[in-house]
């Protein structure tokens, strides 16, 4: 697990911030349909390496709890916006729907990750509460 990326303010409420958590290591050669790979890049000095965002996993945090959370990442501005793509895609908006591999559609299916994505829920649930139990 790398951590999380603030993607989007709520467009309602612009003290909430969306947050979706990206893995590296040998997650980045398997992604799922609701993924999005962010390539490696140099960013403010920083090397990051190439992970995998996933967009179905993310969760409203308010902007005053960021710091809390450990593994928060600032990213690149191309970075969040595919991302963001991603992200109106699954919820049906008026975009261009990303290209779908049949390699990531057996992604889905993989045990393994099916695995991860229940981890990574559990955590963003555990973020959330943790958060709001902690004021």
């Amino acid at each position: 697990m790398a951590g999380f990326v603030d993607v989007k303010g709520h467009p309602d409420d612009a003290d909430l911030r969306f947050m979706v958590p990206i893995t590296d290591g040998p997650s980045f050669l398997h992604r799922g349909t609701a993924d999005v790979l962010l390539p490696a890049s140099k960013y403010q000095g920083w090397q990051q390496a190439p992970w995998v965002a996933h967009c179905g996993c993310g969760f409203w945090l308010h902007a005053d709890d960021i710091e809390k959370v450990a593994g928060c990442l600032a990213t690149p501005v191309r970075t969040v916006k595919s991302v963001r793509r991603m992200l109106a895609s699954l919820v049906g908006a008026d975009v261009k729907q990303p290209f779908i591999t049949f390699e990531q559609r057996e992604t889905d299916a993989d045990p393994d990750y099916r695995a991860l994505t229940r981890r990574l829920l559990q955590l963003s649930d555990d973020i959330v509460e943790s958060v709001h139990f902690a004021d």
